[in-house]
């Protein structure tokens, strides 16, 4: 951990995957979800989306049915992860779970990694008829839990808007294929490719491909605009986090604008929030 931290120190983003076992890790060891407590809070919610494979995409250009998020009581919800019967299921937009402090401590108080987390919308408070509030589902995603079943996986896919995404085993185990060191050229190509109608949704990039573990207590950092493909290997949750890096601002923009040309690059649709977070981060250097 502590090579970690010097390594995200230099203040340059991370070019590299980060990965801290276990045995390096250990002042996590008390601080992880079990199973059996995770399910027990999302029971107390209200209601919950959990991707379903019943619905058909007639907007993509491949054949087939596609996880399709679905409200879903939050008991129910949990029933049917535990279902002896229930296919796989994947929930990965899980908010208002989150530890006191999920940051991971190579990444905690470095002000270079809470780009966003430090533009506020307004200095003061909103009272009476002020402006209206801004969209919070990128301030939202900074921290947030994956619940994966066994053999859930992900087609490969980069992580939105170019942020740097720290993921914790709490329990289970994760197999994290991933193509590091993609420069931008590599990811458009890759990216157009994937949009294509004449290829296969599971589009993988030229280069070579590493494959981490990460078994419970370990931690990966991983760098922005790095093509991912996630595979679950029995129930797990994680906690993750999101990094917007002071010097990667300009990479984040180019990076959106892929996504937008090429929405099948990624796994999540662009946040509402994200133009005038944007926009609040440049503003002062267009004046």
């Amino acid at each position: 951990m502590a090579q970690a931290r010097r390594y995200l120190e230099r203040g340059h983003p991370p070019k590299i995957p980060i990965l801290v076992p276990p045995d390096l890790n250990p002042h996590r060891s008390e601080d992880r979800w079990t199973l059996e407590g995770f399910l027990s809070v999302i029971r107390t919610r209200g209601s919950i989306d959990v991707p379903v494979v019943d619905k058909r995409d007639d907007s993509r250009h491949d054949e087939g049915y596609f996880l399709h998020p679905r409200r879903m009581d939050a008991r129910g919800a949990v029933e049917r992860f535990e279902g002896p019967d229930a296919e796989p299921i994947n929930m990965i937009n899980i908010n208002g779970l989150i530890k006191d402090n999920p940051v991971p401590p190579c990444l905690q108080d470095l002000k270079d990694y809470a780009v966003i987390q430090r533009v506020q919308a307004d200095n003061g408070k909103l009272e009476g008829g002020g402006a209206p509030l801004m969209a919070r589902d990128l301030t939202d995603s900074l921290r947030f839990h994956l619940l994966a079943h066994h053999n859930v996986f992900h087609l490969p896919h980069i992580d939105r808007h170019g942020v740097i995404t720290s993921v914790f085993t709490d329990t289970g185990n994760k197999l994290w294929p991933l193509w590091p060191g993609q420069e931008d050229d590599r990811l458009k190509d890759w990216a157009a490719q994937m949009s294509s109608s004449s290829s296969s949704p599971s589009e993988v990039p030229r280069g070579p491909v590493v494959a981490l573990h990460l078994p419970p207590g370990s931690l990966l950092v991983q760098p922005a605009g790095t093509i991912n493909a996630p595979v679950t290997r029995g129930k797990t949750v994680m906690t993750g986090t999101m990094h917007l890096q002071a010097r990667a601002v300009e990479a984040s923009l180019r990076q959106t604008v892929l996504q937008v040309k090429n929405p099948s690059a990624t796994n999540k649709p662009m946040a509402a929030e994200y133009r005038p977070r944007m926009r609040q981060i440049v503003g002062p250097f267009n004046e």
